[in-house]
């Protein structure tokens, strides 16, 4: 078990809680750990209000830092991400922690990994691999999870549509659970959330062309021809209440045009 785990597991439990993130800073900052930087500006924007100058500051720096720390610890702790190209390089690493090729043939079917990210609280795997159909005419995909444990869970989804450009925009670990964000058929705007412990959850969360960002727990979607913020939290997915465009800017909620 990682040192850190238990203050991990605590924000996880309560992603909200501004003293177990500060115990959690004072941790790491006993031992010099540059992280507790990012929770401590985490901490303050709690108290800071909306729209303010150092709030804006304060969210500014945190930007920055994002660049130096692993992107699941940011998950957990909350962080901004926008859609995002496929990472070769982080697809090739999370496919050798799993044993895997990142593209092999099975059973005369072409096997592509088209996202995928380890979890480095609890080591498991998250990959959304396209299978080739026998005569190459259309792609299957398949979200899975595998662990040190042998535990495995998959499902399929439906995202190809050869008219239109398909794929995942992210994937990342919340604890134990994954998140995958995706373009399916017809451009459509997808969400689906994969745990060990039950169903997949699916989410179709706009039809067409829609922006959409992720700011700490939250993911803000602006649908088209809307005046609203769709919002909802993460990685549960549970609706939230929309947010105007005038408080979406103030929350770091409106996604980027």
């Amino acid at each position: 078990m990682a040192e850190d785990e238990p203050f991990i597991r605590a924000l996880l439990a309560a992603p909200d809680d501004r003293t177990a993130r500060l115990v959690y800073a004072d941790w790491l900052d006993d031992r010099s750990d540059p992280r507790a930087e990012y929770l401590r500006l985490s901490a303050r924007l709690t108290e800071l209000p909306l729209g303010s100058d150092e709030r804006q500051t304060a969210r500014e720096r945190m930007l920055t830092l994002q660049h130096e720390f692993p992107s699941w610890w940011l998950a957990v702790v909350g962080y901004r991400a926008v859609p995002q190209a496929s990472d070769r390089e982080r697809i090739a690493k999370a496919a050798s922690v799993l044993g895997r090729l990142v593209e092999r043939t099975v059973n005369g079917r072409t096997v592509m990994t088209e996202a995928a990210a380890v979890s480095g609280l609890t080591g498991a795997g998250a990959v959304l691999e396209s299978w080739s159909s026998w005569n190459n005419d259309d792609i299957e995909y398949c979200f899975q999870l595998n662990d040190r444990d042998g535990r495995e869970a998959s499902c399929e989804l439906q995202i190809y549509d050869p008219d239109f450009p398909c794929g995942p925009e992210f994937l990342e670990w919340y604890g134990d659970t994954a998140l995958l964000i995706y373009r399916g058929v017809r451009h459509g705007l997808y969400a689906c959330r994969l745990g060990f412990d039950g169903a997949a959850a699916h989410r179709e969360l706009a039809l067409g062309y829609s922006p959409w960002v992720i700011n700490g727990r939250e993911l803000g979607i602006r649908r088209s021809h809307g005046d609203h913020i769709y919002r909802l939290s993460v990685p549960d997915l549970a609706e939230l209440h929309p947010l105007s465009l005038v408080q979406a800017v103030a929350r770091g909620l409106l996604p980027p045009s």
